[in-house]
């Protein structure tokens, strides 16, 4: 047949089609065109598939055409391990084999590699995480308080639907009494010991073939460092045992005294953290055989992450919670359920903590609460969007602070003291351009750079916005206040003013317009 009469015939056969009321290439006549303007039918072959359909969770079947088979009544295992930097991971290029099970895992799914932490300290991280909301919003910023019981919080939103949920939670902090026990059936503490326990409850769901959502939240690389026998002296040769002042947690002036006086610091104290890190690994390996080994990994949403890192006198500190550099900000996420993730999928976007909580609802097709910051990343980890600005910052032991990573350029605003340790007291404000200063050496906001008006202002908005009431305190008892103050957490914290004040210190050079 003639290329003049193959057209003509494919014309007449559109003409009948539109006469019995089909859209032309709709050879399935489920309504839906597969090219041409308006939704595409991404299956022309089965009226079943289309943009209308309702995707039957699980099937191995893209009904909805979206670009995934979605994960509607798939469990959820959510595990966060204390302190933990991305940069000291196999998977994030750690030359290290400090996460053996953990590289595993980014393998079998998403990783994103510029995943970032609102904050360096583990209560107001941990309660964005799970509310979806800034700081300024959660107001879970002093180390008393308590996570206010208005917000909309993930395990109490999987409850309501139906979930089995438990929690194993390690941390010097008593979460489970800060407001952080909502919504779980089952809550034990610490985890490192409960291990055994955590995967006897995954034989239970299974068995039951309940729908569940586990948080296990583990410490092991949290000061003190001090592995277990058979890690003690995985990376160092010498023992924790007989290096003791090297394991146990520094203040910010010893840090720098013994940055200062001994060269061997940051290799003992590095060498001892990254055997806490393989100790945390073992712990998720054991978690995934037991799903692998029950069946029910496949319809298992698995995400690791952290609260935040921790430094290691890339700026003459240690410890976290003090300033607001990369080190202790970049954060690991590892997303796997094969049903809605391309396994091997690294994503360079950035992304925040706050964005977890939407991903794992509208990977379970649940209604995502209004007035939540993040947004889900699901689409990241198909190839599509863009990266999210992060907004972020800290009430803590020492100092405020506002952080604004946006565009490859990063903005930090500390009004009480300047979080450069390595400079002068009356520097406030910092600005790196990420792409040509990555270790955050060059503060650009001394010499006035045409993009420092913009993040001021927009610094001023974000914390002079309207927010809730400061949330309530929650008293402990004078054991656990012993033990947090031998961390650090309980030193005197200053006030927080009503509004804080964005503006630059009166010697800075004047901002040329953007």
């Amino acid at each position: 047949m003639s290329a003049s009469r193959t057209l003509r015939a494919l014309a007449l056969a559109a003409v009948a089609a539109a006469l019995v009321g089909l859209p032309p290439w709709d050879a399935d006549a489920d309504g839906y065109r597969s090219f041409g303007p308006g939704p595409r039918d991404c299956n022309d072959r089965s009226a079943a598939v289309h943009p209308g359909a309702n995707d039957v969770p699980l099937d191995g079947v893209d009904q909805d055409c979206d670009g995934a088979d979605r994960a509607a009544g798939s469990n959820v295992v959510l595990i966060t391990i204390d302190t933990l930097r991305a940069r000291n991971l196999g998977i994030y290029g750690y030359e290290r084999d400090t996460s053996p099970h953990i590289d595993a895992l980014g393998r079998e799914g998403a990783v994103f590699l510029n995943a970032f932490s609102s904050t360096s300290w583990t209560i107001p991280s941990l309660a964005s995480l799970l509310t979806s909301r800034h700081a300024t919003q959660h107001r879970t910023l002093q180390p008393r308080s308590k996570l206010p019981e208005t917000l909309p919080y993930l395990p109490e939103l999987l409850q309501r639907e139906g979930y089995e949920t438990a929690t194993f939670i390690q941390s010097a902090y008593p979460l489970l009494a800060m407001g952080f026990a909502r919504g779980f059936a089952l809550l034990e503490r610490p985890a490192n010991s409960k291990t055994p326990k955590i995967l006897a409850w995954l034989r239970e769901q299974a068995k039951a073939d309940e729908r569940f959502f586990l948080w296990v939240h583990y410490s092991e690389p949290h000061t003190p460092y001090t592995p277990s026998p058979g890690y003690d002296k995985l990376f160092v040769p010498e023992s924790w045992k007989d290096k003791r002042d090297f394991a146990r947690y520094w203040n910010s002036q010893e840090c720098m005294q013994f940055y200062d006086k001994d060269p061997d610091a940051a290799r003992l104290r590095m060498g001892f953290y990254d055997a806490r890190i393989r100790e945390s690994d073992q712990h998720v390996g054991e978690i995934m055989a037991e799903l692998k080994r029950l069946g029910i990994a496949d319809r298992t949403m698995v995400i690791l992450s952290a609260d935040h890192g921790e430094e290691f006198f890339e700026h003459r500190g240690c410890d976290h919670g003090q300033t607001l550099y990369d080190e202790v900000l970049h954060i690991p996420l590892i997303i796997r359920h094969p049903s809605v993730v391309p396994p091997g999928r690294r994503v360079t976007e950035q992304v925040r903590e706050i964005d977890v909580m939407p991903t794992i609802l509208d990977a379970l097709e649940l209604p995502i609460p209004p007035g939540v910051a993040g947004q889900s990343l699901l689409p990241l980890a198909r190839g599509e969007g863009r990266g999210r600005p992060l907004l972020g910052g800290f009430l803590s032991n020492t100092e405020q602070a506002v952080v604004i990573r946006h565009h490859g350029m990063k903005y930090v605003y500390s009004p009480n003291r300047t979080a450069l340790r390595q400079r002068q007291q009356q520097e406030t404000e910092e600005l790196y351009d990420l792409v040509a200063d990555p270790g955050e050496r060059n503060n650009l906001a001394l010499s006035g750079h045409p993009r420092l008006e913009y993040f001021r202002r927009k610094a001023k908005r974000w914390v002079e916005g309207p927010r809730p009431p400061a949330a309530t305190e929650v008293h402990f008892d004078e054991a656990t206040v012993a033990r947090l103050r031998a961390l650090g957490y309980l030193a005197p914290a200053p006030a927080p003013p009503a509004a804080p004040p964005v503006s630059p210190p009166s010697a800075a050079p004047p901002a040329r317009a953007q």
